[in-house]
């Protein structure tokens, strides 16, 4: 077993700031496709909380 939620990364992009623990560092970026593959392991309620602070500082997070 390797991974999960609880090593972030921290992204400044234009002067705001991202923090990341399981969502990939695309999702900042406009137009960029971000993908979570099969075999990852996934907190749901942590992956839901991560979505939600980022639609919060105002991107767009979508299926």
């Amino acid at each position: 077993f390797q991974g999960g939620h609880n090593a972030g990364h921290t992204l400044v992009v234009d002067g705001a700031v991202y923090k990341l623990s399981l969502l990939p560092s695309g999702v900042v970026r406009e137009g960029k496709l971000g993908v979570i593959g099969s075999g990852v392991v996934v907190d749901p309620w942590a992956l839901v909380a991560e979505i939600a602070r980022l639609r919060a500082q105002g991107l767009t997070i979508s299926p």
